[in-house]
Order: structure tokens, then C-alpha cells, then sequence
């Protein structure tokens, strides 16, 4: 006679199978399914190479086993690698609220949609090669989980060395760092106010010359920055005062800018 505990672990097996059995044939979420199918005629998908249409809708459905496509065990869509496919990403893309990893490089859109802001579970965003006409919209700064951003344009002027990048990284414990710098002349749009969402940055450099705009006053809120560096672009105006509260401050270079107006006396509260 089998003891209770032997029981227990059996009963518990069985039902760990029966599980594991119908989340496997489980399907993707249709909402899911929608965005993806969006974002496969947007962007040309019938005219892919071969090897990225591996899985997209070869007999009307998508699979998780798609080229650029991983699923968590939910069937969720937590991955999609769309690198070096062109076309431009359509405002769908929200409905991937599971995604973790989204990569858009060298696909030349002409701007980021503004949906991406509701990709609440993003960590890692990379957005390279592409030739954006509005820079980096706002509702970047709503992503509360993003640890790498990736933002960087090549053209014939840089080579792979100095290329315009930007990119924030984040670890946890004592070596947590978040980093973003931004250099290519053909990049436009402003310093947006909602930077001052990005609580763990610790270096900011900006050398664009198609940037404009003031100097936020939200850039007081990145209290753990060390590195400010803003040059050769149209930005304009005043010295915010707030940057008098950046206390981990070390490194402070603005050059080739329209700055007017007195140096704020609180940049004497930096040590």
C-alpha cells in the first residue's frame, strides 16, 4: 500500500502533466495574434526572406516558435526581434503588453508610435538604424520595468565606433547603472520633460545637432546622475536651477548651444 506522501507526490505529478499538457496547446492570445498579424502586413511580411517568414502565417497562423518570436509559458508573446526587416510599426504594437524584449532595428520607420508606451513589461529596447523624423516619443518615460534602451542612427559620416548611441542599462545591487548618450546628426526632436521618469540614470549626453528646445527642469529629478553633457545641437534658453540638485553630479559639460542667461548660483551646490 503506498504511503500518503507517496500518494501526494503522485496525485501532484499527474496534475502537473495535465497542466503542462494544455498550456502547451494552448493558443496565443487573439489580441496578441491581431497585433502581430498588423504588424506582419505593415511591414511587408509576404516579401521577407525566407528565413524570417519561418512561422508567420504559413497556414494562417502565427506560431511561438516563429522566426523572432518567444512565448512565455502562458503562450504570451514576450519576445520579438523585427531587426533588419523595413516598414513601419503600426499602433497595434500595444496590444503586446507581455513583451520584455522588443528590437526595431534597421527598420527605417518613420517614427516610433506613441502605443509604445503601454509595453508596461519592457526591459530591453532597441531602436537602431532607423532614420526617425520625431526622435524618441514621450511615452518612453512611462516604461517602468526598461533597463536597456538602444537608440542609435548610422550614416556614411560615423563609423562603427561613432555611431550615435543611446543606451540605458540597469543591474541590480551596488552596481546599478543607467546610461544614455545620443549622437547622430540626423536624429530630431527635444529633450523631453518626462526624462526626469528615469530614476537610475546616471549618464546623459546628448550631442545631436538637429536637437532643440530648452534644458527641462524635470532633468533635477535624476538624482543618481554623475555625467551631464549637452553639446553642438539647437537647444536653447536658461540653465535650469534644478540641476543644482543633482548631488552625485561630477562631470558637467554644456558647449555649441544657444545658452543664455546667468549661471544659476545653485550650481554651487554641487560638490
Amino acid at each position: 500500500m503506498l504511503k500518503k506522501h507517496h500518494l501526494f507526490i503522485i496525485v501532484n505529478l499527474l496534475i502537473g502533466m495535465f497542466l503542462l499538457y494544455h498550456i502547451g496547446f494552448r493558443p496565443i492570445p487573439s489580441a496578441e495574434v491581431h497585433a502581430i498579424k498588423d504588424i506582419y502586413d505593415h511591414m511587408g511580411g509576404e516579401h521577407w526572406p525566407e528565413k524570417h517568414k519561418k512561422g508567420w502565417f504559413e497556414n494562417g497562423e502565427i506560431s511561438c516558435n516563429a522566426y523572432g518570436i518567444v512565448c512565455d509559458d502562458f503562450k504570451h508573446i514576450t519576445r520579438l526581434d523585427l531587426s533588419g526587416l523595413k516598414g513601419k510599426i503600426p499602433t497595434s504594437i500595444k496590444h503586446l503588453v507581455y513583451l520584455e524584449f522588443l528590437s526595431l532595428s534597421g527598420n527605417f520607420a518613420s517614427d516610433i508610435p506613441a502605443e509604445i508606451g503601454s509595453l508596461v513589461n519592457l526591459e530591453y529596447l532597441s531602436i537602431g538604424s532607423n532614420m526617425l523624423e520625431g526622435g524618441l516619443p514621450k511615452e518612453i518615460g512611462r516604461l517602468p520595468k526598461l533597463r536597456h534602451l538602444d537608440v542609435y542612427g548610422e550614416t556614411s559620416e560615423y563609423n562603427s565606433e561613432e555611431r550615435g548611441l543611446i543606451s540605458i542599462t540597469h543591474s541590480e545591487g551596488e552596481k546599478s547603472r543607467a546610461i544614455i548618450r545620443v549622437k547622430d546628426k540626423n536624429r530630431t526632436g527635444i529633450i523631453p520633460p518626462e526624462i526626469g521618469n528615469l530614476k537610475n540614470l546616471q549618464l546623459f549626453s546628448i550631442a545631436g545637432y538637429n536637437f532643440r528646445g530648452v534644458i527641462p527642469e524635470e532633468i533635477g529629478q535624476l538624482v543618481q546622475l554623475s555625467s551631464l553633457s549637452i553639446g553642438f545641437s539647437a537647444i536653447e534658453g536658461e540653465i535650469p536651477h534644478s540641476i543644482g540638485q543633482l548631488r552625485n553630479l561630477t562631470s558637467l559639460h554644456i558647449y555649441g548651444v544657444n545658452i543664455s542667461g546667468p549661471i544659476p548660483d545653485e550650481i554651487g551646490n554641487l560638490e
